[in-house]
């Protein structure tokens, strides 16, 4: 299970599977770099300062998920804010538009 990859460079592309279960992972400082998290359960799961350069969450559960000053391009932040489970303060950090 992943837990901790505070500080972590990710630069191959990753699946986390739709059957795994993330959930509270510290990806603080992480470089996520073309990482597929779609339909992955990363419920209280914290980017702090993390780059999600080309990074998918199609249908991943993003509850309570803490986005602060996290690195991501403009597509790709359009496609993140699509995720109905992110709350209003993570839409705020990320720069969601209503």
């Amino acid at each position: 299970m992943l837990k901790h990859w505070m500080g972590k460079d990710v630069f191959a592309d990753i699946l986390i599977s739709q059957t795994s279960s993330s959930v509270g992972t510290d990806f603080t400082n992480a470089v996520l770099d073309r990482v597929v998290f779609d339909g992955a359960d990363l419920q209280g799961a914290i980017f702090k300062n993390a780059i999600l350069s080309g990074s998918t969450f199609v249908n991943a559960n993003l509850a309570d998920i803490n986005f602060e000053d996290v690195l991501i391009g403009y597509v790709d932040l359009q496609k993140l804010c699509r995720n109905t489970t992110i709350s209003e303060d993570a839409r705020l950090a990320l720069g969601c538009k209503s």
